[in-house]
């Protein structure tokens, strides 16, 4: 599950990304890299990662099709990749009974919630 955090920080140097968390609260304070954002928080049931990235929507019509294998938007052929990140982040998650979720970001970008319960 390491993948989807390091694949969000993966164009920003560690060096230049400072760490804020809040002890009291058990939360990490919103660190932006570039155009996207990571929070993470923990409770007494849950651990939750968020990663929003204010960079292009994902296609309503695509949806639907967003966790599937080897299923790739429209606009990205350039991009490289297999098309499994998602579908395997979120197999991995379900697996620690958890789950990966997207929400829309207004007025563009997308928000994943990476969501595992606390042991």
């Amino acid at each position: 599950m390491l993948a989807f955090v390091a694949l969000a920080c993966s164009s920003t140097s560690a060096a230049s990304s400072p760490t804020i968390r809040d002890r009291r609260r058990k939360a990490y304070l919103p660190l932006r890299l570039g155009s996207r954002a990571i929070s993470a928080e923990k409770n007494d049931r849950h651990f939750r990662v968020n990663v929003e990235d204010r960079g292009d929507d994902v296609p309503l019509e695509f949806v639907p099709e967003l966790f599937e294998r080897f299923t790739r938007s429209t606009g990205s052929p350039s991009r490289p990749g297999t098309g499994l990140g998602l579908a395997v982040a979120r197999s991995y998650a379900q697996a620690h009974r958890g789950d990966l979720i997207n929400e829309s970001v207004e007025p563009h970008g997308a928000r994943f919630e990476l969501v595992l319960p606390v042991r």
